[in-house]
């Protein structure tokens, strides 16, 4: 799967800007590219990790939130 994850936004606060983007620490925002169920095209969508929380964006139209438990751990990659 090709991905782009842009390093904007590492550990800032942010007051939300789409509908459901709540406040609190950024660890990480950028695009990742995704293929479609029904169409296999790749799509451009824009991610935000927060602790809790990889919230979805279709542009700057909020799309939902994958909440991540404790068994999830978010650790850097050694080349970003």
């Amino acid at each position: 799967m090709s991905s782009r994850f842009s390093r904007r936004g590492t550990g800032r606060s942010t007051g939300g800007e789409g509908q459901g983007e709540t406040k609190g620490i950024v660890l990480k925002e950028g695009y990742l590219r995704k293929k479609g169920g029904i169409n296999p095209r790749l799509k451009e969508r824009r991610f935000v990790l927060r602790p809790n929380t990889l919230d979805y964006f279709d542009g700057k139209v909020f799309k939902g939130t994958i909440p991540l438990n404790k068994d999830c751990k978010v650790i850097p990659c050694p080349y970003s």
